[in-house]
């Protein structure tokens, strides 16, 4: 390398010199040209010569752990880098398809990973990437769905925040802890034009440059997901693009949710021009809004109903069991008095316990009796009826 050559990188100026009188920091050379800081003085400065370069960077890489020592523990937790994963179904040619047929084209098997198409924005070095914002420029954004949105406007789209479901997370080649979040429903951003985006196909780490070690994951995790939408969700698009009408529905259902909206005249006219896949993507919001004003109340109800009922309530809630609320094993007091806590019928006159009655029909069961592991009809839901032997 020439000498005299210099440069940048973000907060510090470099140069790549020799000058007499400098050595090198780890090695002591003093006949190598040297890499230092623009703000040392020429002589008598400090400076690296390159096989020492290499050396110590190899040093770094043998430490173990996600980030070098020193540095906050909290740092390992945090995540600085938040992508928005956008994905559609692609088509390919029916088979079956007549000449002239409307419909020439189908979309793609759904469990397929090759079936999928991913959102990229392209970089300056002619590497794609999903849309990604970088929390530490805006620590404001630590809401992950609410970084994932603010990701997609940076490329002209909207989406809503209950329509973000995190995917994964793992460490970026630097060390850096990455979220990844699935957009489940997006739209164009009507007062901003999209950026430079394409559609690629799989995999996403056959187009993301230095990160492809990073989307290697995407070859683990999105067949996982795929099988959780086919499988056990139900049947629809697993990321939809969002029309105007089905935006200006959703929107409006928001408002009135929310009590800044009492018109609602237009609502039929926009549902009535959304597709299935659209209703189903404004249910998921719909859905996350019941939850959020339901979830504190679910979690105080059952103490204050405890409360106010008292003891006495819980018995009748397990009404029709086996075994009396008072006929606890540990308790040898009924309601009588005290007892044996046996939990057996009364005995006879011949000290045997009572045969309980037939009535002689051909149908030994008793319709107030449900089956084993039935749930009984009682006030807690939750309630799962004992084992009972049959009748004698």
């Amino acid at each position: 390398m020439a000498n005299g050559s210099g440069g940048s990188l973000p907060g510090f100026e470099y140069s790549i010199d020799h000058h007499p009188g400098m050595a090198c920091l780890i090695c002591g050379a003093v006949d190598r040209s040297l890499l230092f800081s623009k703000s040392e003085p020429a002589v008598g400065g400090i400076g690296i010569c390159e096989p020492c370069t290499l050396a110590a960077h190899w040093a770094w890489r043998q430490m173990s752990g996600e980030i070098p020592p020193g540095f906050p523990e909290e740092d390992l937790r945090k995540v600085s880098t938040v992508f928005a994963l956008v994905v559609r179904r692609r088509e390919v040619p029916r088979l079956d398809a007549a000449p002239g047929d409307d419909e020439q084209f189908v979309r793609a098997p759904a469990e397929l990973n090759s079936s999928w198409e991913f959102l990229l924005a392209a970089k300056g070095d002619g590497t794609f990437s999903p849309p990604s914002i970088s929390l530490d420029e805006q620590p404001d954004l630590r809401d992950l769905s609410r970084s994932a949105l603010s990701a997609l406007s940076k490329c002209g789209l909207v989406s809503w925040p209950a329509l973000a479901e995190p995917l994964f997370m793992g460490y970026s080649p630097r060390g850096r802890l990455v979220s990844v979040v699935l957009i489940r429903g997006w739209a164009d951003l009507p007062t901003a034009g999209q950026g430079p985006i394409a559609w690629r196909s799989w995999p996403l780490s056959a187009h993301t440059g230095p990160m492809a070690g990073f989307w290697r994951a995407m070859e683990t995790v999105w067949p996982l997901r795929l099988h959780k939408h086919c499988v056990v969700e139900d049947s629809g698009e697993l990321c939809v693009r969002l029309r105007e009408a089905a935006c200006r529905y959703i929107e409006l259902q928001i408002a009135l949710r929310d009590g800044k909206a009492s018109d609602a005249s237009m609502a039929a006219i926009y549902k009535s021009a959304m597709s299935v896949d659209e209703l189903a993507a404004e249910r998921l919001i719909q859905l996350a809004s019941e939850r959020a004003r339901g979830g504190r109340s679910l979690a105080v109800i059952p103490r204050e109903e405890e409360t106010r009922r008292g003891p006495a309530a819980l018995g009748q809630s397990r009404r029709g069991s086996s075994v009396a609320p008072w006929d606890d094993p540990g308790d040898e007091t009924g309601p009588d008095g005290p007892g044996d806590g046996s939990g057996t019928d009364d005995p006879g006159e011949d000290g045997e316990p009572e045969a309980e009655l037939d009535d002689g029909g051909d149908n030994d069961s008793d319709d107030s009796i449900p089956e084993h592991g039935s749930v009984p009809e009682s006030d807690d839901p939750t309630f799962v009826r004992p084992g009972r032997p049959l009748k004698r």
